[in-house]
């Protein structure tokens, strides 16, 4: 399971701190790319895996509200490929 804890402001301008939970890191990154398309200005993105391994931040700029979900999985068959490769 991922958790991304977010903050941001919600179109109409209030501030928000929030987490979202779900099976992979694609599902996490298109609600927040939905939330950005709805109006939000997120300000900080941190994901974690449940297993208690370290969080990473990741970058608001990549949240423009366009679905993320196949880039993702195209960007995980490249680096697959290559180390395979290797």
């Amino acid at each position: 399971m991922v958790i991304v804890d977010f903050e941001g402001f919600t179109s109409s301008g209030e501030y928000r701190q929030q987490s979202y939970g779900d099976l992979d890191i694609e599902s996490c990154c298109e609600i927040l790319s939905q939330l950005v398309k709805r109006g939000w200005r997120l300000t900080a993105v941190n994901c974690f895996r449940t297993d208690g391994r370290k969080g990473t931040a990741l970058p608001i700029e990549a949240f423009t509200g366009e679905p993320m979900r196949n880039s993702i999985r195209q960007l995980q068959r490249e680096w697959e490929s290559l180390i395979v490769a290797l």
